[in-house]
């Protein structure tokens, strides 16, 4: 039969299913799985599962019910739920449903078993067998209890976590494990369930982008990290760990990123790490990320001069978020100021002049953060940065004088430094007087 129902005959196929059933009709799961089972242990195939797809599907439910165990238990394990063949997971999905239909509530006691299961679907297969994955998890979530049905993510996830812990030394991009830490933690975000389960997640983006670690598994690890960091604001701030969270992944997870490193990969990672810097800079910041400002500080200056433009602009709005917190931790003191100089006067050196292929029409997005991020220094309470921040966006006003003009004039009220602004202002007309002649 295993061999019969892959078959190229659709017609073949059909009659062997139909067969399977039957046969589970007259002959109880415990004597049919205590022979489907054992076959499967040197290596499960899709006739395998299309025969017992058959036999579940054909048992009677209280039948059926004490054989839940053994069958989920062996389902359950590495080599078959994470396959990725997406044939082969639309065929275990279809064993998932015959239990969940023919069992109903009976399926509680091996929820998690189930869960271990269905999950993998999600991130492995295509959209159907995801589709597929989160109805069955959403049918299940109904069975344990009146929650909402998407609690079946917190509920569960804390097993998936463990299990995933024990393979991480063999983790690469391509790995089953990989998609699936990033796809439950995507998850567990969108639901809002994700607080409980941020320690060890932490403790797994820790040892994914350590220095060995494959640098497209890390950039997966920031893309979640970011998720997180993200929503921070709401269900996570609630978190009793969020704190402990926030330290670990910047001094851990983010700051080892941000370390410099040659070819166009660790560029990338080095972009993602300071895009998550800035995500976890966010309001709100918790009490202990003040003091980690002291360990950004060193690396966050050295990415002012990058390669990559989006990193250097993430790198001055990081650099202001730190001065920011710094002061109003009042821990803002002429060395740290003499630190940031250099970083401004980099920023203007990289600008002046403009690269012969740089499109300003088309950058004009990070132009415009680029002149928002140095407006919002100008107004600083110090007179120094004021001075500083002045001769930069002088510098800079040739990149797009319009729309530093526009900016600038359009919020003038809003500004305490209405004489730098004017004088700024005044420079820019000198300049499009002198263009214009």
């Amino acid at each position: 039969m295993y061999h019969a129902v892959q078959d190229d005959d659709a017609r073949v196929v059909e009659n062997v299913e139909k067969a399977a059933k039957y046969l589970a009709h007259f002959v109880p799961p415990n004597v049919t799985l205590s022979l489907v089972l054992p076959a499967m242990e040197d290596g499960v195939t899709h006739g395998h599962l299309k025969i017992l797809g058959g036999i579940l599907w054909g048992s009677e439910k209280s039948a059926l019910v004490e054989e839940l165990e053994g069958v989920t238990n062996f389902l359950q394990r590495h080599d078959v739920c994470w396959q990725q063949s997406e044939l082969f997971q639309r065929y275990l999905q279809n064993c998932m449903l015959a239990i969940l239909t023919v069992c109903e509530e009976s399926v509680q006691p091996v929820s998690q078993q189930f869960f271990n299961i269905t999950f993998p679907g999600a991130a492995l297969g295509d959209t159907v067998v995801r589709n597929t994955a989160e109805e069955l998890l959403m049918r299940l979530g109904h069975m344990e209890g009146p929650e909402p049905p998407h609690l079946v993510y917190s509920r569960h996830a804390g097993s998936m976590f463990q299990d995933l812990q024990l393979s991480l030394d063999t983790w690469i991009f391509n790995s089953p494990q990989r998609s699936i830490f990033q796809t439950l933690v995507e998850k567990l975000v969108s639901y809002d369930t994700a607080g409980p389960y941020l320690g060890i997640i932490s403790s797994l983006m820790v040892y994914l982008t350590g220095t060995d670690k494959d640098p497209r598994v890390k950039l997966s690890v920031y893309t979640s990290l970011s998720l997180l960091l993200d929503t921070k604001g709401s269900p996570l701030e609630s978190s009793d760990e969020l704190d402990t969270f926030c330290v670990t992944v910047v001094r851990d997870v983010i700051l080892p990123g941000l370390v410099w490193q040659a070819g166009r990969t660790a560029e990338t990672v080095r972009t993602s790490a300071v895009a998550c810097l800035w995500a976890a800079l966010q309001e709100p910041v918790p009490p202990s990320m003040v003091r980690a400002t002291d360990m950004c500080l060193p690396l966050v200056l050295g990415l002012v001069e990058d390669s990559a433009r989006k990193t250097r602009l993430l790198a001055c709005r990081v650099l202001r978020v730190l001065v920011q917190l710094m002061r109003s931790d009042d821990r803002l003191n002429t060395d740290l100021v003499h630190q940031v100089f250099p970083a401004v006067k980099t920023v203007v050196a990289l600008y002046t002049p403009l690269p012969p292929d740089y499109d300003v029409q088309c950058s004009s997005a990070l132009v415009d953060a680029l002149y928002t991020t140095m407006l919002v220094h100008l107004d600083d309470p110090d007179p120094v940065f004021q001075g500083v921040m002045l001769d930069a966006l002088k510098d800079l006003s040739h990149i797009h004088p319009r729309l530093l003009w526009e900016k600038l004039n359009n919020s003038l009220g809003n500004f305490r430094n209405t004489k730098d602004c004017s004088e700024l202002l005044d420079h820019i007309k000198s300049m499009r007087d002198t263009s214009a002649t």
